[in-house]
């Protein structure tokens, strides 16, 4: 039995409602890849809260959060990575299954970076927040929700489709609707260099370009596995936004 096989039988029996199997029979994984100072984990809601650790395997419906300064990320497999930077909570609300070849994570609150290599595997990704869902094969953004609901999308590499859904706590329907975004059926699409700020309630707005200087909490972190973060602060941020320093993008 191989140490990947022997991983997934410790996964399946302490959670035997997970199938971490997909069509071909292949293992999907979440891994967390780099923990920089306080990060937590929680495997279900209620479950105890522990402190994250790099190797660590996260199950369908883990919570990941940092705490301020904090920064983790994790590795979904098939050149999928996921930054989340620090005050940021997520749920990985989907995994790979049986007829159900896609990854979904809900952002609950602060700014996470998403890279998906396009020449790698066959599995869709997507990042959601309140009535915002973000479906792509691959490129790299960022999803960043503020605490009074606005959700702002910044696209660094390809594109992406963004589209506007109605409950994020129905998950059938993010689901739905995330695959309508991936073939096109419904949303917009967002290019490189683009952004949008979308507060719920209100009606989808243009796409614009990023202004020079916004935030980025990611430049100087995370560039290979065990970088740490820079001892020198960043540059404060805008104000309400995490993170600081110049955003990057052309």
């Amino acid at each position: 039995m191989t140490f990947r096989w022997l991983l997934l039988s410790l996964v399946t029996f302490a959670y035997p409602g997970v199938s971490l199997a997909g069509t071909d029979g292949r293992v999907f994984l979440a891994t967390i890849d780099t923990v920089t100072r306080l990060v937590r984990v929680q495997d279900a809601e209620g479950a105890a809260i522990r402190p994250a650790e790099a190797g660590a395997t996260l199950v369908e419906g883990a919570r990941v959060f940092t705490l301020k300064d904090a920064k983790c990320r994790i590795n979904f497999g098939d050149g999928r990575i996921l930054s989340l930077a620090g005050d940021s909570s997520i749920v990985i609300a989907r995994m790979p299954k049986k007829g159900a070849m896609r990854w979904l994570v809900k952002l609950i609150s602060g700014r996470v970076r998403a890279k998906v290599d396009r020449m790698r595997g066959e599995t869709d990704f997507g990042v959601y927040a309140s009535t915002t869902v973000t479906a792509v094969k691959g490129t790299g953004w960022d999803v960043v929700k503020l605490p009074d609901g606005l959700v702002q999308v910044l696209v660094d590499d390809g594109k992406v489709n963004v589209a506007e859904i109605k409950d994020e706590k129905d998950l059938d329907q993010v689901e739905k609707i995330f695959l309508s975004a991936i073939l096109g059926n419904v949303g917009l699409q967002l290019a490189a260099g683009k952004m949008m700020s979308i507060m719920p309630g209100k009606p989808f707005p243009s796409p614009v370009p990023i202004p020079p200087g916004f935030p980025n909490p990611f430049d100087d972190w995370g560039k290979t596995p065990g970088t740490k973060s820079p001892s020198s602060p960043t540059p404060p941020g805008l104000p309400g936004l995490p993170g600081g320093g110049g955003f990057g993008f052309p």
